[in-house]
Parts: C-alpha cells; structure tokens; sequence
C-alpha cells in the first residue's frame, strides 16, 4: 500500500465512501420508517452493500485498502435529515424526499469529472452503481 493514491484509486475511494455512507443512511432511514418504505430502505441498503463490497475488491486490486466513511458527518447528515422530517408536513415523505436528494448527488458523482478517471476497465462496475441509483430512484417514487 503506497502512500500516495493514483486518479483511479482516488476514484474508486470516492466511490466506496459515497457507497458506505449510503448504506449506513439507509439502515437509518429504514429505522424510522414503516411497512414499505423501511422495506425499500433495507432492499436498497443491501443492494449497496454488494456494491461497496465490489468496489472494496476493485480498491485492493490496486494496491491499497478502502477506507471507512467521516463518522462524524454522517451523523450531521443523519440529525440533518430527523430535522428535515421533523419539520416535514409528512414525516415519512421528508425522509424520503432527503434519500431522494442523495441518490440525485450519488448520481452526480457517478456521472462528475472524478470518476471519469476510472476509464474503462471500470465500466461495469460504474453501470451498476449507476443502474442501483436509477432503481433507488424508481422505488423511491
């Protein structure tokens, strides 16, 4: 593991935080949801488990480690999105609406000048990302 990190594992490290995070916020969401919206959440927090798994074993092929998400900005996003809801005319529909926002910046990052970086040794694994977030989107509403 070298110290200094290429564009693709620069990439691939973005990617697996943005992946990381998005799962510990769905388990969250998931917590203070019912019936079939905590279902989606959970249905979508393990589909990006498996994806961050994927990219932990991208990011290892290259030589290094994946790293783990800013804790402490999760938990300014998770106090950031129970204010959102608490705020909300509908409780569930504001937390719903905030993981909608963030499948919209996931999106960005998978579509921004970061990841280009990765090329195409990485494309079917960024058109899988990029189909999680088309599908989060779709059952989201």
């Amino acid at each position: 593991m070298s110290i200094l990190r290429d564009d693709a594992q620069v990439a691939l490290h973005d990617l697996y935080i943005a992946l990381r995070e998005s799962i510990d916020l769905y388990q969250f969401a998931g917590e203070y949801l019912h019936g079939a919206a905590a279902k989606t959440c959970a249905s979508i927090a393990a589909d990006r488990t498996e994806l961050a798994a994927r990219v932990a074993e991208a990011i290892r092929a290259t030589g290094d480690l994946p790293a783990e998400p800013d804790r402490d900005r999760e938990t300014a996003e998770k106090l950031r999105e129970q204010l959102d809801a608490l705020f909300a005319d509908d409780r569930e529909e504001g937390i719903i609406e905030h993981r909608r926002r963030a499948e919209r910046e996931l999106l960005a990052l998978l579509d921004g000048e970061t990841l280009s970086e990765l090329g195409g040794g990485y494309a079917d694994l960024l058109a899988q990302c990029r189909t999680s977030v088309t599908v989060a989107l779709e059952q989201l509403g």
